[in-house]
């Protein structure tokens, strides 16, 4: 476990685990999807700001973070397993969040370790970006301002 790097890194540790934990079928593997659970529904509430953008502020990890909680998600479902509201809530708020600070063209901005790589972007084709009338968006926990 990556615990002095922490971020994104964690995040991924914790979805091995809770991977693992899903896969095989023993007393420890029951221990390994317990405390990956546990990790990544705390660092969901840790890594994650009240606008809902990751505290590393690059969309591109922004994103693979999203799409490794969605992932989490449907497994847990397909297994009956159920993710509690809040991560459900948290979720839709990222996802709110990526919406708003990808350009029209849904590609990233180019700041904070983002690269011009194409990760498959999940926004679907018909989405619209939530921008009030006057044109501007603060997303103040971010720091971002649209």
């Amino acid at each position: 476990m990556e615990y002095r790097i922490l971020g994104n890194h964690l995040i991924e540790n914790a979805r091995a685990l809770l991977l693992s934990g899903l896969f095989f079928k023993s007393a420890r593997s029951r221990r390994w999807q317990k405390r990956g659970t546990k990790i990544l529904w705390t660092e969901l509430r840790e890594q994650f700001l009240g606008d809902g953008g990751h505290f590393e502020r690059s969309p591109m990890y922004h994103e693979i973070m999203l799409n490794l909680y969605r992932e989490v998600c449907s497994l847990l479902w397909s297994k009956r397993l159920e993710a509690p509201p809040e991560v459900v809530n948290r979720i839709q708020a990222m996802e709110d969040w990526l919406q708003d600070v990808l350009h029209p063209d849904g590609k990233f901005a180019l700041v904070n370790d983002t690269a011009l790589a194409d990760l498959g972007n999940q926004t679907a084709p018909g989405d619209k970006r939530m921008i009030p009338s006057d044109g501007l968006k603060a997303l103040s926990d971010s720091g971002y301002f649209i």
